[in-house]
């Protein structure tokens, strides 16, 4: 059960925004990051790991996904890589989120993967908002292609 429902009750959680799937092995930070874009507005699935997430965006349309760079299945770049080869992952808007920017390694093969943003994670903890524009921003640029 989202927080949305715990706090608000089930009636709540039919929000009208953009539908984003949050992909984190971190349950904390995956409950976080999901609670925040539910109180934003968005409708919101989360999974554990990138092989749960490939068969879901296989299953439906999302809008959007925000994805943790380090996870222990698939790293965040390889699902990117591999969501991009589904029919609706050419659309498909991707954020990807790391607690280490500095590795210069994550940046290329982020780049390499085709997302659309990649924000640090202590940055969206300081500024939950950037999280949300950047989900807007990613949907936007990805309508045009």
């Amino acid at each position: 059960m989202s927080l949305i429902d715990q706090i608000f009750g089930t009636e709540a959680s039919v929000l009208s925004g953009p539908s984003v799937l949050v992909v984190d092995d971190e349950l904390a930070h995956r409950e976080l990051t999901s609670a925040r874009l539910e109180i934003a507005g968005f409708n919101v699935y989360e999974v554990a790991d990138g092989y749960e997430a490939l068969k879901l965006i296989k299953e439906r349309n999302f809008d959007a996904t925000v994805v943790d760079t380090e996870m222990d299945k698939m790293f965040g770049y390889e699902f990117c890589s591999a969501a991009r080869e589904c029919p609706s992952g050419k659309r498909l808007a991707i954020l990807g989120i790391s607690g280490n920017l500095n590795f210069v390694d994550y940046k290329e093969r982020w780049e390499e993967a085709d997302v659309d943003l990649v924000l640090d994670k202590m940055e969206i903890n300081r500024c939950p908002y950037l999280l949300e524009k950047g989900i807007y921003s990613a949907i936007d640029s990805r309508k045009r292609i």
